[in-house]
């Protein structure tokens, strides 16, 4: 059993949303850069979940869980997370 489903778009799984920003080089503690300035891609897509499904976290991910509209529009007012929150809002209706 999966602990999500996809919700096809036109019949073919695509994704929700793209967010393009810029990360700023990276230096260690000596001034050295370690990492160049870059373009990030987040690449976005809708799952459905069950309302019993538990969270896992990836290493990459540090606190995750799960947020109502209201909750989400109570704690950020980011660009991209509200941009992604209304396309998600208008697939499901």
């Amino acid at each position: 059993m999966r602990d999500f489903e996809f919700v096809p778009i036109a019949g073919a799984l695509l994704p929700l949303d793209l967010d393009v920003h810029r990360i700023p080089a990276r230096y260690d503690s000596d001034g050295r850069q370690i990492e160049d300035a870059h373009e990030h891609h987040d690449i976005r897509f809708l799952l459905v979940a069950r309302g019993s499904e538990t969270i896992t976290a990836s290493d990459e991910s540090h606190e995750v869980r799960w947020f109502t509209t209201e909750e989400v529009l109570r704690l950020t007012d980011e660009e991209s997370v509200l941009r992604m929150l209304y396309k998600a809002a208008e697939l499901m209706d």
